[in-house]
């Protein structure tokens, strides 16, 4: 790397914010923290400016974050190169309960248009929802349980988007209205598109069809709050499959020989659509039923009790060229009791139980995995100390998970987790904080019992019943300076994870398929990077503010005994320059990704790539009522083929090309 690059790099500021705010157009960024400084919450404005098809679309220009795409419709975030098991997704507190981290075709069980908020946590706060979350927690909030009693007896919003790239539309609406202490929200959301054009030419097979529907009903009184909610989402996308339009840009993907057995149906089971030959597509039906209760000063020694439970029925059917594939079921339970105590002299924090249960079952030709049953049970502690000019923060869980699957015996698995974070603050403008987590993570039931084809991923996928579990510990430094002229962040982490799972490419090629051979596999690796923020006001005057965002972030993954850990992000930078005023704002984003030459073993490497993307705002407050804001961006505009170092697709299905994205959104 260049001295110049490097400068540029090391002198940015750092994602996991704390309690601050940080602006990066079109990205809004506000941290706090309930126990402890490792939590992060991204407010709904952020999301008021892009188009959301997913959820690691949503998150990707969040220094450390990356996004694991199969195309439109589907995108999991990686988090300092972590991702799947590695990353909890929860979504009003509890996990989303989907069959996302089984494999990365899969889309996540909720729907970004609805989202009202996300928080970002790592360290003690993690702990309180999940062992093993090596790269970090996700918690999607989108109010359909009200908590508190709104300002106005009915309020509404409506949004409507359009982006050329899949020439999708996209529209969503809430309604919320109080009579007393009953307060109803409904809301709802629909997005149809076309095939994504990169810029390496049209994916063809990967339009989409998504909707969704919720209600909640709370009581809500000075005593706290009880209430109800339920979910309905229907995803169908198309998987990209392996044409596309500039054939000297893609590779092409094995398309099944063989047809597929009609198996029996089912009653409430998902339809399907002809298509064409060779074309993969899933069509995914989720019913969530919550219930959430909220009690303020129960007794003496607790500030409150918080009761969570959560039911989902998942479901989704694979086609291949119109035929019916492979069924994939999943009914889980998970429940959730956390009770904040009072203050005791400088300690504040929490306590409480949480458990999950679920069943996984799979009929049909890519049957990979077993039946599989599942039982989790655990304990956990998070403690907030104020020691001026120091805070501590101490966090501890231990879980006990059982898993059966059909053919295979009983496993038993207890990890115990603990994290603890120290804060310096040696001056009003300095800020200094080193944590240290030690985790264990049980293997996933698809890393024990995989056997078979998954065109999805182009992969025969052989599991391992005799993995151990991981044990990461992890060391992360931050330093923070704010000042009215400039504000820095900057983040090093370093992780040493023990028995590493991960799927490697053997080179081999399965003679029935003709697909590559991956097999679960352990080996000691280590992660290091960083993530940086440079936010300096240039200019301010009466007709405006112009500022100037640096930013970027890297992470390195190496096993111990050599080698290169799979699918890992590039080093990322740039800038940002902003003008705004109350009445809107224009920006200008520029992002530079260096080639990926460290893919793994026996993976392809991917080329460097420069995002320009220009965008802005207007908002109208029409006669003290009604909100409107009417917004575009520009993205892409050096139609660069972006091909994701993190997707297993990288080599078949780039990032979206040149394109514009336009979008009203009204609220009163």
């Amino acid at each position: 790397m260049s001295g110049s690059r490097f400068l540029l790099v090391l002198f940015s500021g750092a994602a996991f914010a704390h309690q601050a705010t940080v602006r990066l157009t079109p990205l809004t960024v506000t941290a706090a923290h309930e126990h402890g400084p490792g939590r992060t919450v991204l407010e709904k404005e952020v999301f008021q400016r892009t188009l959301r098809r997913n959820l690691g679309e949503m998150l990707e220009q969040l220094p450390g974050f990356s996004n694991q795409s199969y195309g439109p419709g589907v995108g999991q975030p990686v988090i300092r190169g972590q991702s799947g098991p590695r990353v909890r997704i929860l979504q009003n507190s509890l996990g989303v309960n989907d069959l996302s981290r089984i494999s990365p075709d899969h889309a996540i069980g909720l729907e970004p248009l609805l989202t009202e908020k996300i928080e970002i946590l790592h360290g003690p706060d993690a702990l309180r929802y999940g062992s093993g979350i090596v790269g970090g927690l996700v918690n999607v909030l989108d109010g359909r349980i009200p908590e508190q009693l709104p300002t106005r007896p009915v309020t509404a919003i409506g949004e409507y988007q359009y982006d050329s790239t899949a020439d999708e539309h996209a529209g969503v609406a809430r309604l919320t209205g109080a009579i007393g202490p009953m307060v109803l929200s409904a809301g709802g959301a629909r997005r149809a598109r076309g095939d994504l054009v990169t810029g390496a030419g049209r994916l063809q097979g990967t339009d989409g069809d998504d909707r969704n529907g919720s209600l909640g009903l709370s009581w809500i009184g000075g005593w706290g709050f009880v209430g109800g909610g339920l979910q309905r989402l229907e995803k169908d996308y198309g998987v990209p499959s392996l044409e596309a339009a500039d054939h000297d840009e893609a590779i092409t993907l094995h398309e099944d020989e063989h047809e597929h057995e009609a198996g029996h149906t089912h009653e409430d089971e998902p339809g399907h659509e002809e298509h064409e030959d060779g074309k993969i597509r899933i069509d995914l039906k989720q019913n969530r039923y919550d219930f959430r209760a909220g009690i303020q000063n129960p007794w003496g020694w607790a500030e409150d009790l918080r009761l969570g439970y959560g039911y989902t029925d998942y479901r989704h059917l694979e086609l291949e060229g119109g035929e019916r594939g492979t069924l994939w079921t999943q009914r889980s339970h998970e429940s959730r009791l956390e009770l904040h105590h009072v203050p005791w002299g400088p300690a504040r924090g929490s306590l409480g139980f949480q458990s999950r249960n679920g069943t996984m079952e799979a009929e049909g030709e890519e049957a990979v995995v077993p039946e599989t049953d599942t039982a989790s049970y655990a304990g956990f502690i998070a403690e907030h100390l104020d020691l001026w000019p120091f805070e501590l923060d101490l966090g501890m869980r231990i879980e006990h998970l059982t898993t059966e699957a059909q053919g295979f015996n009983e496993r038993h698995d207890l990890p115990v987790s603990g994290a603890a974070s120290l804060t310096w603050n040696p001056a009003d403008r300095h800020r200094l904080s080193l944590a240290f987590t030690s985790t264990q993570r049980p293997p996933a039931p698809q890393e024990l019992y995989s056997f078979g084809v998954h065109h999805a991923t182009q992969a025969f996928e052989i599991g391992n019943p005799n993995l151990d579990m991981e044990h990461s510990n992890q060391l992360e430094l931050g330093y923070r300076f704010e000042h009215p002229r400039m504000t820095a962040e900057i983040n090093f982490f370093h992780y040493w994870v023990n028995d590493y799972i991960f799927f490697r490419n053997t080179g081999r090629i399965d003679a029935g398929s003709g697909l590559p051979i991956f097999t679960a596999k352990q080996q000691d690796a280590r992660f290091k990077g960083f993530e940086a923020q440079v936010h300096l006001p240039l200019y301010a005057s009466n007709y405006g503010d112009l500022d100037l965002i640096l930013f970027g972030d890297y992470t390195r993954g190496r096993f111990a005994s050599g080698g290169d850990v799979p699918r890992m992000p590039p080093l990322r930078y740039g800038f940002e320059w902003k003008f705004h005023r109350e009445e809107g704002e224009i920006f200008l984003r520029l992002t530079r990704a260096e080639p990926q030459k460290q893919p793994g073993e026996n993976e392809a490497s991917t080329p460097g790539y420069v995002l320009l993307n220009l965008g802005g705002e207007y908002r109208v407050l029409v006669k003290d009522r009604a909100r409107v804001i009417i917004f575009a961006r520009a993205t892409n505009l050096l139609d660069q083929v972006v091909r994701s170092s993190v997707s297993n697709l990288r080599t078949v299905a780039p990032e979206p090309g040149r394109g514009a994205q336009v979008g009203m959104r009204i609220a009163f």
